[in-house]
Protein backbone atom coordinates (compact mmCIF):
# COMPACT_ATOMS: atom_id res chain seq x y z
CA UNK A 1 0.00 0.00 0.00
CA UNK A 2 1.32 3.42 -0.94
CA UNK A 3 0.63 5.73 1.97
CA UNK A 4 1.80 9.01 0.38
CA UNK A 5 2.67 10.67 3.69
CA UNK A 6 5.98 12.21 2.60
CA UNK A 7 5.09 13.10 -0.98
CA UNK A 8 1.63 13.78 -2.45
CA UNK A 9 2.28 11.67 -5.54
CA UNK A 10 4.75 8.94 -4.54
CA UNK A 11 6.26 6.99 -1.67
CA UNK A 12 9.70 7.72 -0.31
CA UNK A 13 12.45 5.82 -2.12
CA UNK A 14 14.69 4.00 0.36
CA UNK A 15 16.85 2.28 -2.25
CA UNK A 16 19.55 4.93 -2.98
CA UNK A 17 22.59 4.81 -0.73
CA UNK A 18 23.36 7.86 1.37
CA UNK A 19 26.12 10.06 -0.02
CA UNK A 20 29.53 9.78 1.69
CA UNK A 21 29.49 13.34 3.02
CA UNK A 22 26.50 12.59 5.28
CA UNK A 23 28.74 10.91 7.86
CA UNK A 24 30.95 14.00 8.23
CA UNK A 25 27.94 16.33 8.15
CA UNK A 26 26.20 14.37 10.89
CA UNK A 27 29.34 14.50 13.06
CA UNK A 28 30.02 18.21 12.42
CA UNK A 29 26.49 19.24 13.32
CA UNK A 30 26.15 16.70 16.15
CA UNK A 31 23.02 15.36 14.50
CA UNK A 32 23.30 11.93 16.06
CA UNK A 33 21.95 13.23 19.38
CA UNK A 34 18.96 14.74 17.59
CA UNK A 35 18.32 11.56 15.60
CA UNK A 36 18.54 9.39 18.71
CA UNK A 37 16.05 11.60 20.52
CA UNK A 38 13.67 11.38 17.57
CA UNK A 39 14.00 7.60 17.15
CA UNK A 40 13.82 6.79 20.88
CA UNK A 41 15.64 3.50 20.43
CA UNK A 42 13.71 2.38 17.34
CA UNK A 43 16.25 1.17 14.77
CA UNK A 44 13.79 1.38 11.88
CA UNK A 45 12.85 4.96 12.74
CA UNK A 46 16.51 5.84 13.05
CA UNK A 47 17.18 4.65 9.50
CA UNK A 48 14.12 6.49 8.16
CA UNK A 49 15.13 9.69 9.94
CA UNK A 50 18.66 9.58 8.55
CA UNK A 51 17.48 8.99 5.00
CA UNK A 52 14.72 11.61 5.04
CA UNK A 53 16.87 14.24 6.71
CA UNK A 54 19.71 13.78 4.23
CA UNK A 55 17.42 13.81 1.19
CA UNK A 56 17.26 17.39 0.02
CA UNK A 57 13.89 18.93 -0.66
CA UNK A 58 13.24 22.30 -2.31
CA UNK A 59 9.67 21.84 -3.56
CA UNK A 60 7.45 24.33 -1.75
CA UNK A 61 4.29 22.31 -2.36
CA UNK A 62 5.78 19.15 -0.89
CA UNK A 63 7.09 21.03 2.15
CA UNK A 64 3.61 22.47 2.77
CA UNK A 65 2.14 18.99 2.30
CA UNK A 66 4.42 17.57 4.98
CA UNK A 67 3.75 20.48 7.35
CA UNK A 68 0.02 19.75 7.16
CA UNK A 69 0.66 16.12 8.08
CA UNK A 70 2.98 17.16 10.91
CA UNK A 71 0.24 19.36 12.38
CA UNK A 72 -2.09 16.36 12.47
CA UNK A 73 0.64 14.25 14.10
CA UNK A 74 1.10 16.86 16.82
CA UNK A 75 -2.65 17.16 17.32
CA UNK A 76 -3.37 13.42 17.41
CA UNK A 77 -0.14 11.73 18.60
CA UNK A 78 -1.98 8.79 20.18
CA UNK A 79 -3.67 7.87 16.90
CA UNK A 80 -0.42 8.08 14.95
CA UNK A 81 1.25 5.89 17.57
CA UNK A 82 -1.56 3.35 17.19
CA UNK A 83 -0.98 3.22 13.43
CA UNK A 84 2.73 2.74 13.86
CA UNK A 85 2.12 0.24 16.64
CA UNK A 86 0.14 -1.98 14.27
CA UNK A 87 3.11 -2.03 11.91
CA UNK A 88 5.53 -2.99 14.68
CA UNK A 89 3.12 -5.64 15.93
CA UNK A 90 2.98 -7.27 12.51
CA UNK A 91 6.76 -7.18 12.01
CA UNK A 92 7.39 -8.71 15.44
CA UNK A 93 4.67 -11.31 14.97
CA UNK A 94 6.12 -12.30 11.60
CA UNK A 95 9.65 -12.51 13.02
CA UNK A 96 8.61 -14.74 15.92
CA UNK A 97 6.45 -16.96 13.72
CA UNK A 98 9.13 -17.71 11.15
CA UNK A 99 11.85 -17.98 13.79
CA UNK A 100 9.76 -20.62 15.56
CA UNK A 101 9.18 -22.54 12.32
CA UNK A 102 12.77 -22.41 11.09
CA UNK A 103 14.30 -23.54 14.36
CA UNK A 104 11.86 -26.19 15.52
CA UNK A 105 9.97 -27.45 12.48
CA UNK A 106 10.70 -27.78 8.82
CA UNK A 107 7.88 -30.05 7.70
CA UNK A 108 5.56 -28.65 5.02
CA UNK A 109 2.56 -29.08 7.30
CA UNK A 110 4.23 -26.98 10.00
CA UNK A 111 5.20 -24.28 7.53
CA UNK A 112 1.66 -24.20 6.11
CA UNK A 113 0.13 -24.06 9.58
CA UNK A 114 2.45 -21.24 10.63
CA UNK A 115 1.73 -19.25 7.47
CA UNK A 116 -2.01 -19.72 7.92
CA UNK A 117 -1.85 -18.54 11.53
CA UNK A 118 0.17 -15.50 10.45
CA UNK A 119 -2.46 -14.65 7.85
CA UNK A 120 -5.20 -15.04 10.43
CA UNK A 121 -3.41 -12.73 12.84
CA UNK A 122 -2.74 -10.26 10.01
CA UNK A 123 -6.45 -10.17 9.24
CA UNK A 124 -7.08 -9.06 12.82
CA UNK A 125 -4.56 -6.23 12.35
CA UNK A 126 -6.30 -5.16 9.14
CA UNK A 127 -9.62 -5.01 10.97
CA UNK A 128 -8.08 -2.86 13.69
CA UNK A 129 -6.55 -0.59 11.05
CA UNK A 130 -9.96 -0.20 9.43
CA UNK A 131 -11.51 0.62 12.83
CA UNK A 132 -8.96 3.40 13.38
CA UNK A 133 -9.73 4.81 9.93
CA UNK A 134 -13.48 4.70 10.54
CA UNK A 135 -13.14 6.42 13.89
CA UNK A 136 -10.68 9.19 13.07
CA UNK A 137 -11.03 9.84 9.34
CA UNK A 138 -13.13 12.94 9.98
CA UNK A 139 -10.80 14.37 12.61
CA UNK A 140 -7.61 14.75 10.56
CA UNK A 141 -7.33 17.84 8.39
CA UNK A 142 -4.25 17.26 6.22
CA UNK A 143 -4.58 16.12 2.64
CA UNK A 144 -2.16 13.28 3.26
CA UNK A 145 -3.95 11.72 6.22
CA UNK A 146 -7.41 12.24 4.76
CA UNK A 147 -6.41 10.41 1.60
CA UNK A 148 -4.66 7.73 3.69
CA UNK A 149 -7.77 7.03 5.74
CA UNK A 150 -10.04 7.13 2.68
CA UNK A 151 -7.78 4.60 0.95
CA UNK A 152 -7.94 2.25 3.94
CA UNK A 153 -11.73 2.46 4.11
CA UNK A 154 -12.06 1.80 0.40
CA UNK A 155 -9.49 -0.99 0.04
CA UNK A 156 -10.32 -2.69 3.34
CA UNK A 157 -14.09 -2.45 3.04
CA UNK A 158 -16.41 -5.02 4.61
CA UNK A 159 -16.71 -7.06 1.42
CA UNK A 160 -12.95 -7.40 1.04
CA UNK A 161 -12.45 -8.42 4.67
CA UNK A 162 -15.19 -11.06 4.40
CA UNK A 163 -13.50 -12.56 1.33
CA UNK A 164 -10.09 -12.60 3.00
CA UNK A 165 -11.56 -14.20 6.11
CA UNK A 166 -13.15 -16.94 4.01
CA UNK A 167 -9.87 -17.67 2.23
CA UNK A 168 -7.96 -17.78 5.50
CA UNK A 169 -10.55 -20.13 6.96
CA UNK A 170 -10.29 -22.43 3.92
CA UNK A 171 -6.53 -22.58 4.40
CA UNK A 172 -7.09 -24.47 7.63
CA UNK A 173 -7.97 -27.48 5.42
CA UNK A 174 -10.24 -28.97 8.08
CA UNK A 175 -11.46 -31.56 5.53
CA UNK A 176 -8.03 -32.36 4.14
CA UNK A 177 -6.60 -31.29 0.80
CA UNK A 178 -7.23 -32.32 -2.79
CA UNK A 179 -4.07 -32.76 -4.84
CA UNK A 180 -3.25 -33.86 -8.35
CA UNK A 181 0.15 -35.32 -9.21
CA UNK A 182 2.09 -37.18 -11.87
CA UNK A 183 4.56 -40.01 -11.67
CA UNK A 184 8.15 -38.92 -12.10
CA UNK A 185 11.46 -40.75 -12.14
CA UNK A 186 11.41 -43.91 -10.07
CA UNK A 187 7.61 -43.62 -9.78
CA UNK A 188 8.03 -40.75 -7.37
CA UNK A 189 5.35 -38.12 -7.25
CA UNK A 190 5.97 -34.91 -9.14
CA UNK A 191 4.16 -31.82 -10.43
CA UNK A 192 1.92 -31.56 -7.39
CA UNK A 193 -1.00 -29.16 -7.80
CA UNK A 194 -3.32 -28.02 -5.03
CA UNK A 195 -6.84 -28.25 -6.45
CA UNK A 196 -10.01 -26.46 -5.53
CA UNK A 197 -11.86 -28.29 -2.72
CA UNK A 198 -14.81 -30.41 -3.76
CA UNK A 199 -18.34 -29.17 -3.29
CA UNK A 200 -20.01 -31.09 -0.44
CA UNK A 201 -22.75 -32.41 -2.78
CA UNK A 202 -20.41 -33.44 -5.55
CA UNK A 203 -20.23 -37.19 -6.20
CA UNK A 204 -16.85 -38.75 -5.52
CA UNK A 205 -16.50 -40.17 -9.04
CA UNK A 206 -16.70 -36.64 -10.49
CA UNK A 207 -14.20 -35.43 -7.92
CA UNK A 208 -11.67 -37.97 -9.12
CA UNK A 209 -11.89 -37.20 -12.83
CA UNK A 210 -12.86 -33.51 -12.82
CA UNK A 211 -11.08 -30.86 -10.72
Amino acid sequence: MKVFLLYPDRNFDFSPELLPYTVDLSRDLALSALFEAMAQGDDFLMEVIRRVMFTSLNETEVISYRQEILKDCLKYPAVVQQLYGLTLEFVEMKRKRWLWISRRHSRPSSILSGAQQLLEASLDLLRRLRQIADRFAGSFASRGFRRFFDMIRQELDDGYLVIVERHVRELRFTKGVLLSAQLGNGNEGSDYILCKPNDPDRKWIKSVFFF
